[in-house]
Parts: structure tokens; C-alpha cells; sequence
């Protein structure tokens, strides 16, 4: 169910009150409240990936339980007005703190001064006991930063309240990952220890605590000081399933009120695993209602540079060989990973943890120490392709504009040629998997050799400066394989993969031909230009021609 106006999306804010009292757009989720009440935990960890609505829930909850604000009214039209829960509403003190924008050097000053703000209201209540207010002032005195402050929040709320508090702590582990490798690791991570085991660890003050990430950190004495939180991730989450994400049902309802099309949303967005539920990328929907038009959403909004500089070539060449249809990858993966395993050269088991975790694979199968994992959707195979062909090819642009300076196809085909042939060369074919085609005979997948060529492409942008740069559309009689529009020029690849024993040079000469009797292409007002490329494991030939634009052909 839904609530506000569809075409008020707001992609920016995770501030529930705003977009609630402004008529936005509101996937309801006000079940995840009653879910966090009636776990018996008092100390709750909910790992996710990004842009899945970790934020705006952790608001959501903290508007539901504060008893600072009546803010019952934003629930009125909500799942949750008629759950057994809601006499709790507006019933405790709730803290809220964000850890997503703490900085390296800042970042003891910047939890201060969020428990500070908190304290200044007790601090000034006639009930706040004058010992408790003499150590507000010594501790949010300048420059003195106490791993204790939301302790001592804790404890003048209840003794101006008399109530036991929530404490609510978003992106608890943002701050270590962004510094992994640097010599402030230790003495961040040492900080934070002190300050979730003094407000979670044997506090007489605390109701309940929640503290939501990306990452189930362990083996890091980061949260060893606490008693024993439940983690709910990838791996084991049964209470939280459906709470972050939409749902099958949740994405049908948004289509039918928007016109889009629930098979185009699921082959874009949805395979995201959660304990075997797959769900749908929440960014990326909502993006999709508000432009009405599918893209890579959720690939834009963040980096893979982390990844980048933790894999191997042997490691990205493995994870290339899942663009493959239907391609999946048996990897061993260790359930709980401290980030400072998250170095250069770092182990097969805690990248494909990390790359589960963050949500870019989807984990199909798990037996605790080994798992199957896929690219789940488009949208992420946008995001491999481009990462794994930028990452094997860094000096792909100036490469190809060299290679694409004068637009003449016996040219531009020759030069291809050499090129593709040194880049096959740093990569290993010989392990792709293999497919019995129609004609009986085994060949590696067109689609690898595809990728290659489109993610040199992709990578090349900035340098080759073409005007669009599009992959497997419908055309003419058919599905092109790429299509790139450069300097008032159509330029036409199609792929073709050889058995052992096809000649390469007949098998080019029938793609450049494949494409004139497909007319793909033709649409364009511009010349066409054919690139016919046969592959054969690391072996390939390219052929160059103008296509004709003829009236028969263009069905005229």
C-alpha cells in the first residue's frame, strides 16, 4: 500500500515526517515498527544495502515511539494504526543518531554534539538532579569529548521521565569502512567500541536499542562489548524480510496506478536476495516512477571504488563471467567480516561477502560457508559492465579515439582488430562457459565478447564523445548488438562466437551481412557503418563495411 501523490517523489529525503505532511509519495512500511517492538532482542543490528529505506524507517520508528513530539497523526492512513503496538506510540524518550556523516577528524566532536542537543533539554528540567547536570556541563565543555555521552543521556532522561529510552544509530559502521587501510582505523574503531558498548552494554536506562548498516561486522571487538545484539542480513534475517525493499505486491500496485510496465520493473530492479525472498531496489523503483522511464538509478548513486581496489584480475575475471545469461558463480563466503579485511589482495570469502552485503550480487543459495551467487538484474549488469571493463582497461578512451578518428570501416576494422586482440589477451576466455547452439556445435558465449566491446565502449566516453551509445534494442527485423551514434555516423556492431573449427573470416563477413538483412541500424537519418566481429577464445576477426541505406530495405 501506498500513500501521497505519485508524481511528488522525493529521491533525496528520508525525513518521514516531510514527506508525509507534504503528500509525497510513501511506500507503507509501518509494519517494520511493529516487527521491532515484538522482537525480544534489546539490542538489534538490521544490515542492508544501500538506498533499500534504512534511513527513512530508522525515522519512521523514531516519530512513532518519541514522547517529545505527538506525531500520531502521520500514522493515521498507515498499516500500523491498527496494530497491537500502537498504544505504545508517543510513549519514550528516542534518540536518533546519525553516523553516515562522520568524519575522520571530526568524528568524537560530531557525537557529542548530537547527544549534547538531546541533553540540553533535561539538562534545563527542574527534575534533572544536580549531579547529572554538573556532568553535562564538564563533559560538553569544548574539547572534551566522552565516549559516555549517550549514557548520560539515557540516564537524565529517565530521571526527568521516569521511562527507559530507544537509541536509534543509523550507518553504525559508514565511518570504518570509508577508512579502511589508514592509520586512523584503529583508534576510530577503538572509539566507537567504547561509545555503542557504553550505551548498549548493561545500560539500566535503555529500553531498546537498533543500530542499522551495510555490513554484518565481526571478528573486530567493535560490538564484542555488547550483549549479545541479533544481526538480521543477507544470511539469516527472518523478522525483517519484507521491511526493506518493495515487494512483488507493493511494485504491482505502483505500476498499475503509473502505467509502467511490472515486467520491465522486475527484469530492471528486482533478484535481490533477502534470506531467498527477492525483493525490489527501492531507490531505483521509486527513480523509475519519477522519470517514468527505466535506467541504472541505483548504480549512480554510489562507487564501486572499494571493490576496485580490493579484487584481483583473477577475481574480476571470475566476476565477468557472470554477465553470461544465466550465469551463476559457486564462491565460498565467510558470513561476518571485520573491514579491515578489506585490503588490497583481501580473500575470495570476504569480497563476495562484501559484494552480497552491498547488495551487488544476489545470494541464491547458502550453506553457511559456501554459497551460488548471480547478477541479479539490468541494472547491476550495467554497473559490472562498467566497473570490470574500466577497471581491466583504464586507457581505453584515448585507445579507441585513436581507433575511431577517421570514420572509415576497412580502417577502423583493421585497428579493432589489433586492439581486440590485446585485450582478449589480459583476459581468460579459456575458463568461460560454453553453450551448444542450434547447429549442434559448443562456443563460448556471444555475449562475453559483446560485453567486452561494450564496456571499452562505455569506458571510452569521455574521450570518444559519440552522441548515444546503446545495447541489444529492437531495430529493424531485430535486436542489434550495439549501436553507437558518433560524428553524424551509425555505427553498427554485430558478434558472432566460433566453434573450433569456423573460419573467423566467413563467420565476420555473415555478422556485417547479418546486419544489412536485419536492417538494423536503418532508423538513423545517418550513414551506417557495419562492424562484423567473430571470436573464437582469444582469436578474432573484424570486418568493416557501409551499409547501404536502400528504400527496400528501409521497408519503404
Amino acid at each position: 500500500m501506498y500513500i501521497g501523490n505519485l508524481k511528488r517523489v522525493d529521491l533525496t529525503s528520508s525525513n518521514f515526517a516531510k514527506i508525509v505532511k507534504q503528500g509525497k509519495l510513501f511506500v507503507d512500511k509501518s509494519l517494520f515498527i511493529e516487527h521491532f517492538l515484538n522482537e525480544p532482542q534489546d539490542v538489534q543490528i538490521i544490515a542492508r544495502q544501500r538506498r533499500l529505506g534504512k534511513s527513512l524507517n530508522l525515522k519512521m520508528l523514531s516519530c512513532f515511539l518519541t514522547d517529545r513530539e505527538d506525531c500520531r497523526p502521520l500514522f493515521e492512513n498507515l498499516s500500523i494504526r491498527k496494530s497491537p503496538v500502537w498504544g505504545m506510540a508517543h510513549s519514550a524518550p528516542t534518540f536518533l543518531f546519525d553516523f553516515k556523516g562522520l568524519g575522520v577528524d571530526e568524528y568524537k566532536r560530531q557525537i557529542q554534539n548530537m547527544a549534547n542537543e538531546y541533553c540540553s533539554v533535561y539538562a534545563n528540567d527542574p527534575k534533572c538532579p544536580p549531579y547529572l547536570k554538573e556532568l553535562y556541563t564538564e563533559y560538553s565543555a569544548a574539547g572534551k569529548w566522552t565516549s559516555d555521552a549517550i549514557l548520560i543521556l539515557t540516564k537524565m532522561a529517565y530521571a526527568v521521565t521516569g521511562k527507559l529510552s530507544y537509541i536509534l544509530i543509523d550507518e553504525y559502521d559508514k565511518l570504518l569502512i570509508d577508512i579502511v587501510g589508514t592509520d586512523a582505523y584503529a583508534c576510530v574503531r577503538d572509539y566507537l567500541t567504547k561509545v555503542l558498548s557504553s550505551a548498549m552494554k548493561g545500560n539500566d536506562y535503555l529500553e531498546k536499542g537498533l543500530l542499522t548498516g551495510v555490513m554484518r561486522i565481526s571478528h573486530e571487538g567493535m560490538l564484542s562489548g555488547l550483549n549479545n545484539p541479533q544481526t538480521y542480513d543477507v544470511f539469516s534475517d527472518k523478522a525483517y524480510v519484507k521491511d526493506y525493499g518493495l515487494t512483488k505486491e507493493e511494485v504491482e500496485e505502483l505500476c498499475k496506478a503509473t502505467g509502467l510496465k511490472q515486467e520491465d520493473m522486475a527484469a530492471w530492479y528486482n533478484g535481490v536476495r533477502i534470506s531467498g525472498y527477492e525483493f525490489f531496489n527501492t531507490f531505483s523503483v521509486m527513480s523509475a516512477v519519477c522519470n517514468d522511464s527505466y535506467s541504472c538509478y541505483w548504480g549512480k548513486s554510489g562507487t564501486m571504488d572499494l571493490v576496485s581496489s580490493l579484487s584481483s584480475a583473477l577475481q574480476k575475471n571470475a566476476l565477468m563471467g557472470l554477465l553470461a545469461p544465466d550465469s551463476k558463480l559457486e564462491v565460498k563466503i565467510e558470513e561476518r567480516v571485520s573491514p579491515a579485511a578489506f585490503q588490497t589482495g583481501c580473500s575470495d570469502e570476504a569480497l563476495y561477502s562484501l559484494l552480497i552485503q552491498a547488495g551487488y550480487l544476489s545470494l541464491d543459495a547458502w550453506n553457511q560457508t559456501t554459497g551460488i551467487v548471480r547478477i541479479p538484474n539490468k541494472e547491476l549488469e550495467e554497473v559490472w559492465r562498467k566497473f570490470i571493463f574500466t577497471n581491466f582497461f583504464p586507457n581505453a578512451g584515448s585507445e579507441l579515439q585513436g581507433i575511431f578518428r577517421i570514420l572509415e570501416p576497412e580502417r577502423i576494422a583493421s585497428e579493432l582488430e589489433l586492439y581486440l586482440l590485446a585485450s582478449f589477451d589480459s583476459l581468460s576466455f579459456h575458463n568461460m562457459p560454453s553453450h551448444v547452439y542450434k547447429d549442434g556445435k559448443r562456443r563460448t558465449y556471444e555475449v562475453y565478447y559483446h560485453n567486452v566491446v561494450f564496456g571499452l565502449l562505455m569506458g571510452g566516453r569521455s574521450d570518444l564523445k559519440y552522441d548515444s551509445l546503446l545495447s541489444n534494442r529492437e531495430s529493424g527485423d531485430g535486436r542489434y548488438d550495439i549501436d553507437m551514434e558518433l560524428r553524424k555516423i551509425c555505427i553498427v556492431f554485430e558478434f558472432k562466437s566460433a566453434a573450433e573449427d569456423e573460419d573467423l573470416m566467413c563467420m565476420a563477413v555473415k555478422a556485417v551481412d547479418h546486419i544489412k538483412e536485419k536492417r538494423y541500424g536503418f532508423s538513423s537519418e545517418h550513414p551506417i557503418i557495419g562492424i562484423g566481429i567473430s571470436c573464437y577464445k582469444k582469436r578474432c576477426k573484424v570486418i568493416g563495411r557501409w551499409i547501404e541505406h536502400s528504400t527496400v530495405n528501409r521497408g519503404l
